[in-house]
């Protein structure tokens, strides 16, 4: 009994997530036959830049603050502690082995654990933003950050900030 499987038909793919069915068109190409989506391209993400994520719908954007106790509980931005942040920060997908101790638990969770606690579709995981730095996961995209990179006040910070667009380029 799998929580997500699919049946392509003549003119319908047919797939199932967490207890409902969905119905898309069918694939064109004979060897895309697979539950997962090709996700999106790495970005470096440099201090006052601002790039668009073409086939997510977001664009991010970087710059350096100080930590003034902002809250965002939905997780579309970020502020990162500046002084714990180890090499370039990159906007990816989830990789394998990709772990996170978020703020309010004990220990560290695997991505494909917590995306499945908080029932993320299989053809969505690819989609979902990673933020990390050659350390590690410092955040996810609606999901939650890292405590290693928590701020105290007055700290030195990050702030990443991701915005729906409109458009895509």
């Amino acid at each position: 009994d799998s929580v997500s499987a699919e049946v392509d038909l003549p003119s319908v793919t047919v797939y199932r997530e967490y207890g409902r069915l969905v119905f898309s068109p069918a694939r064109l190409h004979e060897n895309a036959h697979t539950l997962f989506p090709a996700g999106f391209e790495s970005v470096v993400l440099t201090a006052d830049a601002k790039l668009n994520l073409p086939g997510l719908g977001l664009c991010v954007s970087c710059k350096k603050t100080v930590y003034s106790e902002k809250i965002n509980k939905s997780f579309t931005s970020f502020l990162f502690k500046f002084d714990n942040i180890c090499g370039n920060i990159v906007i990816r997908p989830r990789e394998t082995g990709d772990n996170i101790a978020l703020i309010g638990r004990n220990g560290t969770k695997s991505l494909k654990k917590l995306f499945i606690e908080k029932r993320i579709p299989v053809r969505k995981r690819p989609l979902v933003p990673v933020i990390a730095d050659s350390k590690g996961v410092l955040g996810v995209y609606g999901l939650g950050f890292d405590k290693r990179v928590a701020c105290q006040a007055d700290d030195p910070a990050l702030e990443i900030v991701f915005e729906e667009t409109t458009y895509e380029e």
